[in-house]
């Protein structure tokens, strides 16, 4: 798959990455449900499901900040994924973001403490 993306023009990945988010954006999981509420709350404007580039979609975006926060379930616990993760985090670090990832175990005990302290 991932060879096969690569022979795509920059254009057709975004155009598919566009569409997923667009998906996505209507099946938030559960863990971004709950943070949305709370960046409401606290009336932090962010986009969901954002495109960056023509490499990925990120799960949150507050780009004032230049902060993106993962929303990491429990498929992020395997190593494979986590050195995926890792990698596309130094990308994105490299575009300029600020990058924190929020587990399912701290989203699920204190979901309020786990987006303050990505917020800081």
């Amino acid at each position: 798959m991932l060879k096969y993306w690569r022979t795509l023009s920059s254009g057709e990945r975004r155009r598919r990455l566009e569409a997923t988010a667009v998906a996505l954006r209507r099946r938030p999981s559960g863990l971004e449900r709950t943070v949305h509420v709370i960046l409401k709350t606290l009336t932090i404007e962010f986009l969901s499901q954002y495109v960056v580039g023509d490499r990925c979609i990120v799960d949150i975006l507050i780009p004032d900040r230049r902060l993106i926060i993962e929303c990491d379930g429990w498929w992020h616990r395997k190593e494979a994924r986590r050195e995926a993760d890792g990698c596309r985090d130094r990308w994105l670090e490299m575009q300029g973001f600020r990058v924190c990832r929020l587990s399912e175990g701290q989203i699920k005990r204190d979901a309020l403490h786990a987006v303050l302290g990505a917020l800081a």
